[in-house]
């Protein structure tokens, strides 16, 4: 047996054989779908507002014995900070109990009867009871905020308030968002 012959045999069965195994993991292929989303970076709520306590002070129970009678307001402020450059606004989304005399207010959870608490915006254009929202502008000072100017106070849609205290967890989520 000739020696070339023997090696150009073998060579062109490799070959073929190669070109059989590359036509064969050709056959199956996969596709790949990449997705993502790109979203606006959250802001840093200042430390003292993250757990924030607001004050109604005492109130006379007789400023709440007519119907729809109500304390002065409680003004206070959220105030997110360190907002990424990205971001040019805030969406605050209000949750909490309703109050069963009016869903735009909270439930007092305190034992004073007849009392409910009222939230708006400082302009008191909004009511924020559960399931509003509140859309703040980015400012564009250093470190960039969002602002929140708030008020509460306590209010009597029936009146006869009966003294106690008044109580109530309002939570705040916050949606970023930005426009290129």
């Amino acid at each position: 047996m000739d020696i070339n012959k023997l090696f150009k045999t073998t060579a062109l069965c490799l070959a073929l054989g190669g070109m059989g195994i590359s036509g064969a993991a050709l056959a199956n292929q996969a596709t790949l779908h990449i997705t993502g989303t790109v979203k606006a970076s959250p802001c840093v709520i200042d430390t003292d507002d993250a757990n924030k306590t607001v004050p109604l002070g005492d109130i006379q129970a007789s400023n709440l014995f007519a119907d729809n009678s109500h304390s002065g307001w409680a003004d206070f402020t959220i105030t997110l900070k360190d907002c990424p450059a990205a971001t040019n606004r805030v969406v605050a989304t209000f949750s909490g109990t309703p109050a069963d005399e009016n869903p735009n207010m909270y439930k007092n959870d305190g034992d004073a009867d007849s009392v409910q608490i009222e939230l708006v915006d400082k302009a008191e254009t909004l009511k924020l009871g559960k399931g509003a929202t509140m859309k703040v502008e980015v400012g564009a000072i250093t470190p960039k905020q969002a602002i929140y100017n708030l008020r509460a106070r306590a209010y009597s849609t029936a009146g006869n308030v009966t003294p106690g205290s008044i109580s109530a967890a309002v939570t705040i989520g916050f949606v970023y968002e930005y426009e290129p």
